[in-house]
């Protein structure tokens, strides 16, 4: 991103958007780094954009606070986002989290990503503390960060109006039950940049039993192959038939939206915007509609809203 001149990177904003919108999304949580600039179309998905706090230094750190109290005040859609725990000091998060509670607009934050990351918060060793050092970036003071570093993060996060924790690759059972005792608590699960790096099977049968809402997410262009919601659905269909297929579509739909906060999005009922979809199919049962689902494109029908 910072070899890229202002207009490559307007483009590429633009392609992504587009992306959005010919695959049927509607409705989508951005990660962006302010000052960035977003087309204005009417054929365009809603974004709901996160500014992204990054930087263990601390000027860095600072820097970016300041574009994102910056976002909120220009943009009333806006929310903000720290973006790691390997990334951003506890007083950081400390300093976004109380942002997010004054100006009422959510927070979102990856979690959890690797067992690496919890080594680094646990002991203040591993890879990512070799890396942060390799970097010229590593503060004594900063980790470990204790005994029980993700359910003090958890905590933190739920102290915000809304909160959406990205991935949660590594949570435990204890970490998993202390984020579904917070209802305005959200997960995001993105199944094909799991697939990618090679994790561990994703706990999210686990998050759905104890009742946390689990939306669907690509995280980026990085990881993924594109940003195709419906081919993180098809995944799931594929490889994880320990979930109900009917859950695997609400965490691509209306869990999506609530967790955005974007409550007349999502669903098929009074009150709601008609943003529908479809899929070829000449299935006869439950089953075989499920089947298409996993094999069928999805064909956007009516985008207006």
């Amino acid at each position: 991103r910072g070899s890229k001149t202002v207009t490559q990177r307007d483009q590429a904003i633009e392609q992504g958007m587009r992306e959005l919108w010919m695959s049927g999304t509607i409705l989508a949580g951005e990660i962006t780094t302010p000052p960035s600039r977003y087309p204005q179309h009417e054929a365009q998905p809603q974004l709901v954009k996160f500014a992204e706090v990054v930087g263990l230094n601390a000027i860095r750190a600072e820097e970016r606070y300041k574009a994102a109290e910056q976002h909120l005040l220009v943009d009333p859609d806006g929310a903000c986002s720290p973006h790691a725990p390997y990334s951003v000091s506890p007083s950081t998060i400390d300093r976004v989290v109380a942002l997010s509670r004054q100006s009422g607009r959510s927070i979102a934050m990856h979690v959890a990503e690797s067992k690496d990351e919890r080594e680094l918060l646990c002991n203040g060793r591993g890879p990512l503390a070799e890396t942060l050092k390799t970097l010229g970036v590593w503060q004594d003071s900063f980790f470990p960060w204790g005994d029980d570093p993700f359910v003090d993060l958890i905590d933190r996060l739920a102290t915000a109006p809304a909160g959406l924790l990205i991935h949660g690759n590594d949570l435990n059972e204890r970490e998993i039950d202390r984020m579904a005792s917070h209802s305005n608590l959200s997960l995001v699960f993105c199944p094909r940049t799991h697939h990618f790096f090679r994790f561990d099977p994703h706990p999210v049968a686990r998050f759905l039993a104890r009742g946390v809402r689990v939306a669907l997410g690509t995280d980026s262009r990085a990881s993924n192959p594109d940003l195709n919601l419906w081919r993180e659905v098809q995944f799931l269909l594929r490889h994880r038939e320990d979930l109900d297929p009917d859950t695997v579509i609400r965490m691509a739909t209306v869990h999506g939206a609530e967790a955005l906060g974007r409550l007349r999005l999502g669903a098929i009922e009074p009150g709601r915007l008609a943003a529908l979809g479809c899929v070829r199919t000449t299935a006869s049962t439950e089953g075989q509609v499920y089947r298409d689902f996993r094999d069928q494109d999805f064909e956007p029908i009516e985008l207006e809203y």
